[in-house]
């Protein structure tokens, strides 16, 4: 009998935890609940949902159907969210992604209002004032980012800058919070170093703001501080 009740205590004590619930502390384990959800209606079609109501169809674009594809939510503003549409299962090593197609739709009314495009690129950032956004694109002299705006894909209005180093990889753009700048990532075409630089968008110059020139940092994210700093440090 001695030898049984410490055996006894050791299994009330383990049962008493096991009816009690953990309680979880503020911020630790605990994940946000997105109130958006995705029905793939149609081969062509995405209704988005929010808390349980419908909000908007979307289109899928073209070069989509009949391949692996999902919608996500990529921003969401005060009036509008931005729904992207993209690729999956792309496979091989990506150092920077984005979204290939976006629509702005209206939380009020769920109207799309635009549909952002990156022709073949991916769009990594929207201006604070929901008047451009930033995309990357490869072209024969390397790799390009354009600032387009809300319009541009209709009327032809946008501008393309050529990253100013020999760049293996570029992207993470993103807009200083006050929309002067955009700041990017990338990776220097031996693949050595990682980079990031700062364009101001009224000079329209580039300034290399880090350099990691012995390869310990394989990545930078940017991550806008303020207005000045586009990288944590």
């Amino acid at each position: 009998m001695k030898k049984l009740l410490p055996l006894l205590a050791f299994m009330a004590l383990f049962i008493s935890a096991c009816s009690s619930a953990p309680v979880l502390e503020e911020g630790k384990g605990m994940e946000e609940t997105s109130p958006y959800t995705f029905e793939y209606t149609t081969e062509d079609m995405v209704t988005v949902n929010k808390d349980g109501v419908k909000l908007v169809e979307v289109e899928v674009p073209f070069e989509f159907i009949g391949a692996d594809y999902e919608a996500v939510v990529f921003e969401e503003t005060a009036e509008n969210v931005y729904i992207a549409i993209n690729p999956t299962g792309l496979g091989g090593r990506i150092f920077y992604g984005g979204a290939h197609t976006v629509y702005q739709v209206s939380l009020s009314t769920g109207e799309v209002l635009n549909t952002l495009l990156a022709y073949g690129g991916f769009i990594t950032d929207i201006s604070s004032n929901e008047a451009e956004y930033v995309y990357f694109s490869q072209s024969a002299e390397g790799w390009d980012m354009t600032i387009q705006t809300f319009d541009g894909p209709e009327k032809g209005i946008g501008s393309v800058y050529t990253v100013t180093n020999s760049a293996a990889y570029a992207g993470d753009g993103e807009f200083s919070p006050d929309g002067s700048k955009v700041a990017y990532s990338s990776i220097a075409e031996d693949e050595s170093w990682a980079q990031v630089y700062i364009l101001d968008l009224a000079s329209e110059e580039f300034t290399l703001y880090a350099e990691d020139a012995d390869g310990s940092v394989q990545v930078y994210d940017v991550d806008w501080q303020d207005n000045d700093r586009p990288i944590a440090e």
